[in-house]
């Protein structure tokens, strides 16, 4: 009877994450839907749209595997989404439907410049950077090279003007997340640089030393 009960609570718990997270997204999306904008600003927007109610739905799915699969920090994975081939366990594993996880989500190219014009046009899930202070590394998702209009559709819809530039060191290791976390984030973060992304974990920022713009969603603080 009592993991009945605890069972209950924590179906009931996820249905309210769900709940939230979908409401902020509305939100979101009503509050950037006002007119005068131009067609490519009304298409990043879409696309934009896209891209976070895919993204709440990761949130959802990896709050679903800590708090129901019981899977640790470390046994996350994102094993299937390119470049990424970290094999846990089934039910850790984000994006195995075996598992009662989620389908494969596809980034939309039209979100990035051509890769001829890019440094890099990589997706990953990073655990190198610390977003939060806390000393530990937080699993962030980034998105490099996506393009202007896509990077000021992004931060309107996450309450942040314009594109904000940050000079932080590219990370070098934990960039495709292996259940392994950066045991010594720089103190140097991707949100720190400017007053306008302090205490954020969703924007897009332009990345001096790279030269590009890129996505940041934290996926999981720690």
């Amino acid at each position: 009877m009592i993991c009945s009960h605890r069972q209950s609570g924590n179906v009931l718990f996820l249905i309210l994450i769900a709940v939230a997270l979908f409401a902020a997204l509305a939100y979101s999306v009503t509050r950037s839907s006002s007119g005068g904008k131009s067609v490519s600003s009304e298409q990043a927007k879409t696309e934009v749209s896209a891209l976070m109610q895919s993204l709440s739905l990761v949130e959802i799915a990896i709050q679903k595997a800590r708090v129901i699969n019981s899977c640790g920090e470390t046994e996350i994975s994102f094993n299937g989404f390119p470049l990424h081939n970290y094999d846990s366990r089934d039910d850790c594993e984000i994006f195995n439907l075996a598992a009662g996880g989620i389908n494969l989500f596809n980034v939309n190219n039209k979100l990035q410049k051509p890769a001829a014009q890019c440094l890099n046009t990589d997706i990953v899930f990073n655990a190198f950077f610390d977003i939060d202070k806390t000393g530990k590394a937080d699993i962030i998702l980034q998105i490099n090279c996506v393009t202007d209009s896509v990077c000021l559709a992004f931060n309107e819809m996450n309450g942040i003007s314009g594109i904000p530039s940050e000079h932080n060191a590219a990370a070098s290791l934990y960039t495709l997340f292996s259940g392994v976390y950066n045991p010594s984030p720089p103190a140097d973060s991707v949100n720190d640089d400017t007053v306008d992304l302090q205490g954020k974990d969703r924007f897009c920022r332009y990345h001096i030393s790279s030269g590009f713009n890129q996505i940041n969603y934290v996926l999981l603080r720690r």
